[in-house]
């Protein structure tokens, strides 16, 4: 996938080639062909006419990016922007602005609101798709950083609304580590929200399936409790939630590239 511009391209990753097309949301009628214009190739587009629309459509569907031109506020005289980042549900999403107005308290108004970039008109089609691109790139970067650095601890420092979201469902997985019957929907009923909620939730934030980071945070935890020798590996697999010992170590070789055994026996060397 490249972005072409008089002598210069940019090209993304490969691995992000491989990814799925991101999402963005498109809302107002204005400026809409510009758009789809400039991202169809590049994105899969949605597009809705008003903000309670816009509205709807993000917490259904969770798009990737949104964008709007539209000046209206909601009958309550919050913003879209307002109501989008107020939102447990789309707060993650990035929100952009287009304005054909070179306004700066309008622009400085949308940055209060929660807006991620402000872009004025008239725009080159390269630029809008790198600063789109530079949005979700950053969106992507923070998701694997909670993959990876997700503590099964419960004091991890609270830093915003998505780390405190990450602190409810590691507090919630604590609580059921040993219990093999644990699944997504008990997991979004623990967790007070619907499964479908959970699921975009999680993806967007973790880029895994419920069922996919319930497996993985007990495979993590089964890797901390064999270095610390709190017990032999079916001793483990039990307080981890896997009452089939075979597939507990088909699991964990998998995910640690090592048997269970083997990786007590390397955490000794």
């Amino acid at each position: 996938m490249n972005f072409e511009h008089r002598g210069f391209s940019l090209r993304l990753d490969k691995d992000d080639a491989i990814e799925r097309r991101p999402t963005i949301l498109i809302i107002g009628e204005r400026l809409r062909t510009f758009l789809r214009e400039a991202l169809n190739e590049i994105y899969l587009i949605e597009e809705v006419s008003t903000s309670e629309e816009g509205i709807r459509f993000a917490k259904r569907e969770v798009p990737d990016l949104i964008i709007t031109a539209l000046r209206a506020e909601s009958p309550d005289n919050e913003s879209l922007c307002f109501q989008l980042k107020h939102s447990e549900t789309t707060n993650h999403i990035p929100v952009v602005i287009l304005s054909e107005l070179n306004d700066p308290s309008s622009r400085m108004k949308s940055f209060y609101f929660g807006a991620d970039d402000y872009m004025w008109l008239p725009l080159q089609d390269v630029e809008l798709q790198i600063r789109i691109e530079n949005l979700i790139q950053s969106r992507r970067t923070l998701r694997q950083k909670f993959s990876k650095e997700i503590q099964l601890k419960p004091s991890i420092e609270v830093l915003s609304k998505d780390e405190r979201f990450l602190q409810q469902i590691m507090t919630v997985m604590n609580a059921n580590m040993t219990n093999h019957l644990f699944g997504s929907q008990q997991f979004a009923d623990q967790m007070g929200v619907s499964h479908r909620h959970l699921s975009r939730k999680l993806m967007a934030l973790t880029g895994q399936s419920c069922n996919e980071f319930i497996r993985q945070t007990r495979l993590r935890c089964a890797a901390e409790l064999l270095n610390k020798k709190t017990g032999n590996v079916k001793e483990v697999a039990h307080r981890v939630g896997f009452n089939n010992l075979s597939y507990f170590a088909k699991c964990f070789k998998e995910f640690h590239n090592y048997s269970p055994s083997d990786y007590s026996k390397r955490s000794e060397q």
